[in-house]
């Protein structure tokens, strides 16, 4: 804390730069735990200590720094994933809704030029309570907490504005329920921005908010390189997609370097050429001796536009060195990693208590075939419930022998559930168990509210010869919804599997 005082009152890069020598790795390795992602870890490092060289100032002296940075980077980390998954959710649910529900993209494309203009002339407090409802996606108790009222009164407030919404679209000549409204508003109102807005957006407020010369400084000293983020954005990319985005990206990635290493060459080139030039004018004004005294200063000027342009091309030069190495890096990572493909579910289902929804059926690299069932249960709350999940592996005989040939697919994605019977759902539980060919990767359960997405996940890691990490693994989202007759549940259920196609190649 002494030398964070000492950066707070004199801008002291070196007192700074000693502070993140010391405490860097600490930072990352708690940023590493929380995300997973060597790269995200170090954008999360970076973004804890450009937070501490604002708040220097603010800090209490008895601070232990240690601490605060290491909590510092728990509220990064968690902010950052919690943005990702916002931001594949959005998206997710923006591609269903545009398969699965043609009625509602319908209303949607009646009500969506008009909707900002209806939203316009509710009052404040309806129209609150149907962005908190029906953009945020809160539930009813949510909504009532974030307006200071109870959960019947954010009811009303939620239906009044609804009724008022349709009366100005049947105004215009758009006839719909309201219930048709809420469901296009809330499928379609919030589209996902485009990946990697939020990044670029974050950098540019850094950038834009840091005055002093010393976070600048620092903030240059370490932000990666334009060509090094492309490359690491790419590296990401490969580790944790599917294979056929990996030769699409892999394309872009080779074309984005070409152009980068010629750019650099045309700036090295003309650098060259301004040196040249600026060193046969030197040479011709020091060889004319009667024009010396006149021409001083020039010459002075001279010397200084030659060693400022030779600094500039072995600069350059360095940084052509420093990408051609890191796409050298990045290509071992490439040929390390073995390919990962990825088998896509995503449907919507409406089903009573207890029964179940199975989709899936992908034949998998090994030849089995997968599926992923889901089953609703309701807890004492009445805005809550349980939803155990199951990923089953199976053979084709084990399949056909207990009835699961039904379900088999030969495409990587699917986007249709089938409704089991509680009894249907247990056979096949069993059969998993006592059926030899049949086996269940993971069984994830989660408690949720009505109306909330939940995530889960299981996290198999994996390390390639060059010591690269990457993640495996099922992912499975839910958003269930209880009906207002309180017996049936609406399930929307977004499942990514990944699998190994081969060992990596030595």
């Amino acid at each position: 804390m002494t030398l964070v005082r000492e950066y707070a009152q004199s801008n002291s890069e070196q007192a700074f730069a000693t502070v993140v020598s010391r405490h860097i790795n600490l930072v990352y390795s708690v940023a590493l735990r929380q995300v997973r992602d060597p790269h995200l870890a170090e954008e999360i490092t970076q973004g804890v200590f450009i937070l501490l060289a604002r708040k220097a100032k603010s800090l209490n002296p008895k601070t232990i720094l240690s601490g605060w940075l290491c909590r510092t980077a728990r509220y990064v980390s968690a902010d950052t994933l919690k943005t990702q998954r916002r931001r594949q959710f959005r998206e997710q649910e923006s591609h269903m809704q545009s398969i699965l529900n043609e009625s509602d993209s319908d209303a949607w494309r009646q009500i969506a030029p008009l909707l900002d203009e209806a939203l316009n002339c509710l009052g404040e407090k309806e129209h609150n309570a149907v962005v908190l409802r029906f953009f945020e996606g809160k539930d009813l108790r949510q909504v009532g907490a974030s307006l200071g009222m109870r959960e019947d009164a954010a009811r009303m407030r939620v239906n009044r504005g609804l009724e008022r919404l349709r009366a100005f679209f049947s105004k215009r000549g758009v006839t719909l329920s309201a219930a048709a409204v809420a469901g296009a508003v809330a499928a379609n109102s919030v589209q996902a921005a485009p990946v990697g807005l939020a990044t670029a957006i974050t950098a540019a407020a850094l950038c834009g908010s840091t005055t002093t010369t010393a976070v600048i400084a620092l903030t240059k000293s370490i932000t990666m390189t334009a060509l090094q983020k492309t490359l690491v954005t790419a590296t990401v990319a490969v580790l944790a997609g599917a294979g056929i985005y990996e030769a699409q990206r892999g394309a872009q990635l080779r074309d984005e370097i070409q152009t980068l290493q010629q750019q650099q060459a045309q700036q090295i080139q003309q650098l060259q050429r301004e040196r040249d030039e600026a060193t046969k004018r030197l040479a011709s004004m020091t060889d004319d001796g009667g024009n010396r005294t006149g021409n001083s200063s020039e010459l002075l000027q001279l010397r200084g536009e030659v060693t400022r342009l030779r600094k500039e091309a072995e600069a350059l030069a360095a940084d052509a060195k420093e990408a051609k190495d890191s796409q050298s890096g990045m290509m071992q990572i490439m040929s390390n990693t073995p390919p990962i493909r990825t088998f896509f579910a995503t449907a919507m289902t409406t089903t009573a208590w207890n029964q179940a929804i199975v989709t899936g059926g992908w034949k998998t690299p090994s030849g089995k075939r997968a599926i992923v069932m889901a089953k609703v249960f309701p807890e004492d709350n009445p805005q809550q419930l349980t939803i155990k999940s199951y990923i089953l592996e199976y053979t084709e005989d084990a399949g056909s022998a207990i009835g699961l040939a039904r379900f088999n697919t030969d495409e990587q994605s699917a986007t249709k559930a089938t409704e089991l019977s509680a009894d249907q759902f247990e056979a096949i539980r069993k059969a998993a168990d006592n059926h030899e060919g049949v086996e269940i990767v993971a069984a994830p359960a989660v408690t949720t509210a009505s109306g909330r997405h939940t995530e889960v996940q299981t996290v198999d890691m994996h390390q390639t010869p060059s010591g690269e990490k990457y993640s495996t693994g099922p992912v499975v989202d839910f958003v269930p919804t209880i009906a207002s007759d309180g017996k049936s549940v609406q399930m929307m259920i977004s499942a990514h599997l990944n699998y190994l196609v081969q060992a990596p190649q030595h």
